[in-house]
């Protein structure tokens, strides 16, 4: 069955465009009731422009009881909003965070699940109960949500709670409550998975009292795992050895790269001002075919006013990718797909290649392209485009079939490997006991006082 035909469950459908201006329109008229100073005007901005933001919303709102999703929703998002600005969401930065927990250990972001997604992993062993300390874990804990929200513009992600040599004395239910609130409440469908990595059974209760917080979709996202399987749902190349992976990395705090923010914003504007792009984000590359490595994607340019428009596509890479047509000039109403082939034999992989789609408006008809954009007095509208690889054929990009298809037969003899030493490991325990059972016996035996009498 072609990709085409695949049917969407009706939680995950995006909100139609009226129900979109619907929901808008609620969010302000709550906002208005409930006093616009309690609100930053970011925010509100943000919910007003960007569409993927409030899609997160909308597909939450599914599961709010009610027959009125859009007030539902609503809602949801005015709540969400106004906790983003008493919480100081906006005032969190990096210098402003605790440098001790920095360099901890305790919350770091290394690696991707399978759908791609980046991984957010808690060491629970490196969390040390402390309530001076919990405002301050708090803070970092946003920080790192907003800051991956930065770097992968929105993408959703996979939370690992790495269990391994923690107790008791790691746990602290307030901490986790605020996890769940902030997830759900506040960060809604930003989380496709969360892993609980090698727990002890001395710990059994406590991850039965968190799965008891959570609502019942959310309860199903509870994978438990130990380093033999984790695999199944994580990348093994960019995981850390400590949770099973094959990355030689080892912690140490790493600062966040500055974005320009002119270019986001000049990107913002250009979204809806009588031109569309898609995909509106990111540009996904698929291998051409079984006997080629080389990647391939398109992208379409829409003229959507009711003058004509050029346009014109650059990436950050030029001997990378073919363009092809790299500009053009639409009538009002038409749209062009852009074909991209990137040439990546040999070559690393694209996450970090951007494009750059510039469009001129109110272009007359007969005019060059190529002069259109040399003239500087006419402004281009710009957006920029993020790049990444089809996650089902990453990994055999640069290396052939038969070393793909070994790699995943060691994962599966590893697996199986994993599962015979503990087993083993079970047995030997049998196996002590009962020669303490015997050992005991025997003595009993021989020191008894009616044994030795007779002797």
């Amino acid at each position: 069955m072609s990709l085409g035909l695949t049917m969407v469950p009706e939680q995950q459908l995006p909100p139609t465009s009226g129900q979109r201006d619907q929901l808008r329109q609620a969010v302000v008229e709550l906002v208005k009731e409930r006093g616009k100073e309690q609100f930053q005007e970011a925010d509100l901005a943000r919910f007003e422009t960007d569409n993927g933001y409030v899609e997160r919303f909308w597909i939450h709102g599914f599961f709010i009881p009610g027959p009125d999703r859009v007030r539902n929703t609503a809602v949801l998002a005015v709540e969400a909003l106004r906790w983003r600005s008493e919480f100081g969401v906006a005032a969190i930065t990096e210098e402003s965070l605790d440098r001790g927990l920095l360099e901890g250990g305790s919350l770091y972001s290394r690696g991707r699940d399978t759908n791609g997604g980046r991984l957010l992993v808690l060491s629970v062993k490196r969390y040390i109960k402390d309530p001076k300390m919990t405002p301050k874990r708090m803070q970092l804990f946003v920080y790192m949500l907003e800051r991956i929200n930065r770097e992968t513009k929105g993408d959703k992600i996979t939370i690992i709670f790495d269990c391994q040599s923690a107790g008791l004395k790691n746990f602290e239910l307030e901490a986790v409550q605020f996890i769940i609130k902030v997830l759900i409440h506040y960060y809604p469908n930003l989380v496709r998975r969360i892993i609980v990595l090698e727990m002890h059974w001395t710990m059994d209760y406590v991850w039965k009292l968190v799965k008891s917080l959570l609502p019942g979709p959310a309860q199903e996202m509870v994978k438990f795992c130990t380093k033999a399987n984790i695999t199944e749902y994580v990348d093994v190349e960019g995981l850390p050895k400590e949770l099973g992976g094959s990355d030689d990395w080892q912690y140490c705090w790493e600062p966040e790269e500055q974005v320009e923010q002119a270019t986001e914003e000049v990107a913002e504007v250009g979204s809806g001002q009588g031109w569309r792009l898609t995909p509106p984000e990111k540009i996904v590359f698929r291998v051409k075919s079984e006997t080629s490595s080389d990647l391939e994607a398109s992208i379409t340019v829409s003229n959507r006013c009711p003058a004509a428009m050029a346009y014109k596509v650059r990436s950050t890479r030029p001997a990378l990718f073919l363009v092809t047509p790299h500009s053009g000039l639409l009538q009002p109403g038409q749209q062009a797909e852009v074909r991209l082939r990137a040439l990546v034999q040999g070559q690393p992989r694209l996450e970090r290649e951007r494009f750059q789609v510039a469009a001129v408006m109110d272009v007359r008809d007969g005019e060059d392209v190529r002069a259109v954009f040399e003239d500087r007095s006419r402004p281009a509208e710009v957006w920029v485009l993020g790049c990444e690889v089809e996650r089902s054929r990453r990994v055999s990009l640069d290396t052939p079939a038969t070393v793909e298809q070994a790699n995943k037969q060691a994962r599966v003899l590893a697996l199986r490997l994993g599962e015979v030493e503990e087993r083993m490991g079970q047995l030997r325990a049998v196996v002590v006991v009962q020669c303490c059972l015997l050992l005991l016996g025997l003595a009993y035996f021989f020191l008894r006082p009616g044994h030795q009498t007779e002797l």
